[in-house]
This record gives structure tokens, sequence and C-alpha cells, in this order.
């Protein structure tokens, strides 16, 4: 039965030099049968090796997005954050916002510039939902900007609601006084009236 992590630690034996003549080579390989055994760690330093090489190749950077997305499957903090770019920017797979966001939304639970790459879609988001005219699901998307620390967010849903404020229909001072008299005067009759009924 073949162990991921004897592979994985090999493969760090061979890349430090520890107990073993240092062998870039050896550890490369070791490393790749670890990552084949899925393990995460293996998969994400794998995908970090590959982008060193990558120089824009469109069949490197599917191998990145692939040893990326092996990872994150297995919940690697580091490698969701990666895999959701992939999927934002369309890098070795195929654009996918609807996907980013629920990725990059899992791995802002673990590392703060996912949480803040997180809060910046939620943000374009909310633009986008108030240009479809989608104006709650803008409020909501803007006020959970707002819980993961995004200032623009912020700004923006303060100017609507002033905006909002503003147009509405101001009701005069008088009016909002004689509408209360002629409650307390209603008030008043449908009391003489009871009283009255049982005279």
């Amino acid at each position: 039965m073949k162990h991921p992590e004897a592979y994985y630690q090999l493969a760090k034996c061979y890349e430090n030099g520890s107990g073993v003549v240092a062998s870039q080579q050896t550890a490369f390989e070791y490393l790749k049968i670890a990552a084949s055994l899925d393990h995460p760690a293996a998969n994400y330093e794998l995908a970090q090796q590959w982008t060193k090489v990558a120089r824009g190749s469109p069949k490197i950077l599917i191998n990145i997005c692939y040893f990326y997305k092996k990872a994150a499957e297995k919940n690697h903090p580091e490698a969701m954050y990666e895999y959701a770019l992939c999927l934002r920017d369309g890098l070795g797979v195929e654009k996918n916002i609807p996907e980013f966001m629920v990725v990059i939304e899992e791995a802002s639970r673990y590392t703060e510039k996912a949480k803040k790459e997180y809060a910046q879609a939620l943000y374009l988001r909310a633009k986008k939902e108030l240009e479809m005219n989608e104006n709650e699901r803008a409020e909501a998307s803007y006020e959970l900007a707002i819980k993961l620390g995004n200032k623009e967010a912020l700004v923006e849903l303060q100017q609507r609601r002033y905006l909002v404020e503003m147009t509405r229909p101001q009701i005069n001072k008088q009016d909002c006084l004689n509408q209360k008299a002629l409650k307390q005067v209603m008030g008043l009759n449908v009391t003489i009236s009871k009283w009255t009924a049982i005279r």
C-alpha cells in the first residue's frame, strides 16, 4: 500500500538534502508520486513549480489549474485561493464566475487574502445587480462585502441610501400635526358614540 505522506516527505528530504544527497530532480519525481496519490500539499507545490516555468503556455496553465483543483478538493487553503483565481480569469480552465464565487467563499474562511478577494467579488457583483435593477440582491451583496471589510462597498451603499432618502416625498410637518389632531378627534367621536349607545 502506497503512503502519499511518505512520498511527500521523501521529496522534501531530497529537496533539502536531509539525510540524502540533495537532488531537485529526485525530489520532483517523489513529489509527482505523492500528488498522484492525492496528497494536497504535493499537488499545491507541483502547481507552484509549474508556475515558475509556465510563461503563458496554455498546456502548462492547464496542468497548473489541474493540480490546484486537486489540492483545493482536499481543502488546501492556498490551493483553494489559487484555483478560484484560475476560474475567475480563465487560466487553464474555462472562465466560470459562479463557480469562482463558490470556491472563493470557501477559501475566505481560511486566509485573509481570500477573504479580501471574496469581499471585492461581492462588491463587483452588487454593482452588476444594480445595473440589472436587482436592488434587494444588490443590497445583500453590499452588506456582505461590508461585513468582510470592503470599504468601497460601505461608501457606495451609504451614498445609495442617502440618495434614496433624498428622493422620497417630504411630508409637511403641519400636515403631520393636522393628521394627528384628526385622529384624536376621530378617537373622541368614537368614544362619545359608544357612551351614547350605552345610555
